[in-house]
């Protein structure tokens, strides 16, 4: 797929296994008009390359959702289900724009949300109607209601505030890894317990694998660990 004019800084993979996101930088002079393309990767064209003046015309069976975001689109989720689309710009606020994706031939716009004046650093859906925001300074919680879209801080309550780098669902539970090191243990929006997974950095990464059902960690010393509800309990 070659019709971004910058770096592509996001991508996600919908559930059917063949339709992609792709955010990008803004381009020089369209800071509030970031593509943030939805293609197929079935209906990819034969050249290889794109000029730059044919990349203004959108080519069939792929949608540009631009105009909801600013600077840049960091971060693209899709819900479980796929018919919903997450984006995470970079205006003031770090804004979150929902897209409808139940129709692939026909997105919409939900709405817009503004998350916080530091950046969001990841972002994950618990299911088809509410998702988490994570950040150095923040943890929300957003559902969707129709147009509506609602969002409540977490509260740490005894366990330290520290900054928060990775986010995921799993085991029924919120995992957040943060800039120490550290696993975070989440009851609905209250920190419940934390644990130290790098003792030597940020816990960068946090990927929960349904299938099998086991959840994935990624840290600044470079070592994967994988953990099945039975070893997070230890």
């Amino acid at each position: 797929f070659t019709h971004h004019e910058e770096d592509i800084v996001s991508l996600a993979i919908h559930p059917n296994g063949t339709t992609i996101a792709t955010g990008q930088m803004a381009a020089k002079g369209k800071a509030k008009l970031i593509d943030l393309y939805i293609w197929n990767i079935n209906n990819l064209p034969d050249e290889t390359n794109v000029l730059a003046n044919e990349r203004t015309n959108t080519p069939k069976g792929v949608t540009n959702l631009k105009g909801a975001l600013l600077r840049a689109i960091r971060i693209v989720q899709f819900s479980p289900d796929g018919k919903r689309l997450l984006a995470n710009g970079q205006d003031d606020y770090n804004s979150v724009a929902v897209y409808n994706t139940s129709n692939l031939n026909n997105i919409t716009l939900i709405g817009t949300v503004k998350v916080d004046g530091a950046r969001v650093l990841d972002a994950c859906w618990k299911n088809n109607n509410e998702f988490v925001t994570v950040g150095p300074k923040h943890i929300k919680f957003f559902k969707v209601s129709g147009r509506n879209i609602t969002q409540s801080k977490g509260v740490y309550g005894k366990v330290k505030v520290e900054p928060l780098v990775s986010a995921a669902f799993a085991f029924n539970k919120l995992f957040t890894g943060t800039d120490k090191g550290n696993l975070i243990t989440w009851e609905g929006s209250n920190a419940a317990s934390v644990k130290t997974i790098c003792k030597n950095g940020p816990l960068y990464t946090l990927y929960y694998y349904a299938k099998d059902k086991i959840l994935f960690s990624g840290g600044y010393d470079g070592i994967i660990i994988a953990y099945d509800n039975a070893k997070l309990n230890e």
